[in-house]
């Protein structure tokens, strides 16, 4: 490309750094360490838009409807902003109340444009998936009675109880969760947010074309309704997300529709559609981009980078993202990592995040007390095998009264039988199944999960580990499927994956039912509508 190209791409391409000012000095509040992030990710913009082509083309080519949906959620997204940080001074010496709302407006454009550009790949993805598994009619009514029976659920709890998402206290009511933070002040779409760090770090990005739309409507109605205006969005991915692994584990229709009734009735996804927090967005984009990389798309990379951004472990993907050549094996995955980790860093800078690497020494200092250095190795055995059951099963809880009342697990004290089979199942299905793409990945998701929850011990020392089960859960289930789908081939009996999904969600009403009933009389009875 030469400096003529260079220079006509940046004419073309001006107005996008200008805009992108306003858009991060919405989220300014008195932080060095922040402008300094705009100023840098002001020029990185600068650059990209001298070598990309001009983005009128791709803008024209973008459907009405699309546009139209990006604008909505952009704009609910800066609204909820504003609305948020209306009162924060971000001028040193003072500034007008007014000047915000302003910038809020000024801020539109390049939120509209970056709202448009994630939604136009996530669509473009699902129009791939779909004619991928031609979905059937009464497949998609089945996904439908489901994600209607869960709205119908959900409803019930939140229009009886504060509990999930309305406390004085703003978090571990609920176990650790921090629901009632992210409710009151919609995390989902606050870019620099104090839980938007070094962990997640592009969370509001990737997060505001779909909670953007949920934000504004539900900013005009009282809590309770707000918060299941909130939840609908994130039941509706937690739905498409469990679908994407079903087509992932390569399914039937029947298979796949008995798949996500039985893992709607597991005590991770009832969990889940009762705490608002961030980690469904999270495994939407792991599961997305473990689809794409899975099938060797072009776009996994990036796809990979936006997982990452919602949840920074999600980047240990970046390596099976190779081409898989035998002669290349060796040297491939590490150039890969190099390669979607300097991505990722870039992905940082542009979209304003420098503030995070400038203090990542700071962030990963405070993180210090999430993690189990006093607790002893064996009782983070002992907590992970329960974690593990906790993926399908309620674990056991208990109402924890100190300062204020709380839901909690009760303490490990013995070994969850039920943990260490479906942990053994998981390792004969990859040793059997060790070919196959996702079980690879699946395996190496557990270790990971090893790694974080028991080697470094996250979550031990407050006894939470049920907070990440839907995060790390999802790879043992892929590896009972693929080694139910193993035993169905080998064995030529038909209908095993079918007959075992109705029967595992069967036994796990059986269990769940009385613990969410317990649940639920413990929040109606301690903090009432």
């Amino acid at each position: 490309m030469n400096t003529s190209d260079l220079l006509s791409n940046l004419r073309s391409n001006l107005l996008i750094p200008l805009l992108s000012i306003p858009y991060f000095l919405l989220y300014a509040r008195l932080s060095v360490s922040y402008y300094i992030g705009i100023v840098v990710s002001f020029f990185v913009i600068l650059f990209f838009s001298m070598v990309i082509p001009p983005l009128g083309g791709y803008i024209r080519n973008v459907s009405l409807s699309l546009k139209l949906l990006a604008f909505i959620n952009a704009f609910g997204s800066c609204y909820c902003s504003w609305y948020i940080l209306r009162y924060y001074p971000f001028i040193w010496g003072g500034s007008p109340d007014y000047l915000r709302f302003i910038i809020m407006f000024l801020a539109l454009p390049f939120a509209w444009l970056i709202d448009l550009m994630i939604l136009d790949g996530v669509i473009k993805t699902g129009k791939d998936i779909l004619k991928k598994v031609q979905m059937s009619k009464m497949e998609s009514l089945a996904y439908l009675l489901v994600f209607l029976v869960s709205l119908v659920f959900v409803s019930v709890f939140f229009l009886s109880s504060q509990a999930y998402y309305g406390t004085e206290n703003m978090g571990d009511v609920i176990y650790t969760s921090d629901t009632p933070k992210f409710v009151q002040l919609n995390v989902f779409v606050f870019l620099n947010y104090i839980e938007n760090d070094i962990r997640q770090p592009l969370f509001a990005v990737f997060s505001s074309p779909f909670m953007g739309f949920a934000g504004l409507v539900s900013s005009f109605f009282q809590l309770e309704i707000k918060a299941i205006i909130m939840d609908v969005l994130q039941i509706a991915l937690l739905i498409i997300s469990n679908i994407i692994l079903a087509i992932l584990i390569d399914l039937s229709k029947y298979q796949r529709i008995c798949f996500v009734i039985a893992s709607s009735c597991s005590y991770t996804c009832l969990l889940f559609s009762l705490m608002i927090e961030q980690y469904i967005v999270a495994y939407f984009w792991l599961v997305l981009a473990l689809y794409l990389v899975c099938n060797r798309r072009k776009e996994a990379e990036c796809a990979v980078c936006a997982a990452g951004g919602t949840l920074l472990t999600s980047l240990m993907l970046a390596p099976f993202i190779c081409s898989g050549d035998r002669r290349k094996r060796v040297i491939d995955p590490f150039l890969q990592i190099v390669k979607t980790g300097a991505g990722f860093v870039i992905l940082v800078l542009m979209l304003g995040r420098t503030d995070v690497l400038l203090k990542l020494a700071e962030n990963f200092g405070g993180l210090s007390k999430f993690t189990g250095e006093k607790v002893g190795f064996v009782d983070k055995i002992l907590q992970y095998l329960n974690f593990i059951r906790g993926c399908f099963i309620a674990p056991q809880s208990y109402v924890r009264r100190e300062e204020y009342a709380s839901w909690q697990l009760m303490p490990v004290s013995t070994v969850s039988i039920a943990g260490l089979i479906i942990l053994l199942i998981a390792v004969i299905s990859f040793v059997i199944t060790r070919h196959d793409r996702l079980s690879q990945i699946s395996f190496c998701w557990i270790l990971l999960s090893f790694a974080v929850l028991v080697i470094i011990g996250w979550g031990t020392a407050e006894n939470g580990l049920v907070l990440y089960s839907l995060y790390f859960g999802w790879a043992f289930v892929a590896l009972v499927y693929n080694f139910l789908k193993h035993l169905e081939a080998k064995t030529g009996i038909k209908h095993i994956v079918c007959v075992f999904s109705v029967l595992a969600g069967v036994a796990m009403l059986i269990y769940n039912i009385p613990a969410l009933k317990d649940l639920f009389v413990f929040a109606v009875t301690e903090y009432p509508v």
